[in-house]
């Protein structure tokens, strides 16, 4: 949520918007400061430290029920108008809070709205994804469009309009809309869900306009996340990579993935051996498929046990 909420900041700070971070839930400020400091003007608005048990988390955080983070407190005047999730603040919602009193209730009327109507949402994606399993295009847009009724700020509804190009083949549209679509955990997940599963899989009938994207971006998420990425998703770009023709850049992200595996492995060497061993093939000019990654994971798995 990072991206969205500082691209929020820095159009509407001049207006009136006023965006401040609050660090909750760790021990150790000086992580927070390195975070802060290596996201540079990617998250150029104030950030504050409170800490674990603070009073922020009792009176704001456990009086909200708020379970989960990133989240979102709206305040005008000294007033508290909403608690919502951080994805829901789209550019409308913004500008109805700047415009004065009336559009401010209509802001807060809005999260009110989508939060009674957050069951029905749920199934109208479940049922979606149903639908995009038999393709059913029609049937998919019909949910898209009464979900868009009910809750225009629904977080995924950009992911999901991207289903639908996919599912109809209106490719260029469906490269026009990826590229476009907000940075948000939606595009995230939905992009690392898409790839993993193209890199296990030899069997898809993408054009290569929409696979570069599609590469493109997962590359963005997982060579630039400020959270640790776990190597086998460096394995499945670096396949993916190969497959679309880079592969200079696939032989760099299978050492990356060495690296990760060093940095999760907790030192077991069972662990790190598999990504070693598929970095190895592909500068040697052999990509593995991604099967082969997973037999010599249950190989270096038995042979731990065996030692043991």
């Amino acid at each position: 949520m990072i991206p969205h909420v500082n691209e929020l900041h820095k159009k509407y700070h001049d207006k009136g918007l006023r965006v401040y971070g609050l660090s909750v839930w760790e021990d150790d400020k000086d992580k927070v400061a390195t975070f802060v400091t290596k996201k540079g003007d990617g998250m150029s608005y104030p950030v504050a430290f409170t800490g674990n048990g603070a009073a922020f988390e009792t009176e704001w955080l456990k009086a909200a029920g708020v379970k989960a983070i990133p989240h979102a407190f709206i305040v005008r005047n000294g007033k508290l108008l909403a608690s919502t999730q951080a994805s829901r603040l789209t550019e409308p919602l913004i500008e109805n809070l700047l415009s004065g009193d009336e559009g401010a209730k209509k802001a807060a009327d809005t999260i009110l709205s989508a939060q009674n109507n957050q069951g029905k949402a749920d199934k109208l994606v479940r049922d979606f994804y149903s639908a995009r399993r038999e393709k059913d295009v029609k049937k998919m847009t019909a949910l898209l469009k009464e979900l868009k009724a009910i809750d225009s700020g629904y977080y995924e509804i950009p992911s999901l309009e991207l289903s639908v190009l996919m599912i109809s083949k209106q490719w260029q549209a469906a490269v026009t809309a990826l590229n476009e679509m907000p940075a948000s955990e939606s595009k995230r997940g939905f992009v690392l869900m898409t790839c993993m599963q193209l890199a296990r899989n030899d069997h898809y009938d993408y054009p290569a306009d929409f696979m570069k994207a599609l590469v493109n971006s997962y590359s963005d998420h997982v060579t630039h996340s400020a959270n640790p990425i776990g190597p086998n998703h460096f394995a499945c770009l670096s396949i993916l990579q190969w497959k679309i023709g880079d592969k200079q850049d696939a032989v760099v992200t299978a050492d990356k993935g060495v690296d990760a595996a060093k940095a999760y492995s907790k030192g077991r060497e069972s662990y790190i051996k598999p990504y070693v061993r598929f970095a190895k093939s592909v500068n040697e000019g052999i990509m593995p498929k991604y099967a082969d990654l997973a037999e010599w994971q249950r190989e270096a798995r038995e042979e731990a046990k065996a030692a043991r």
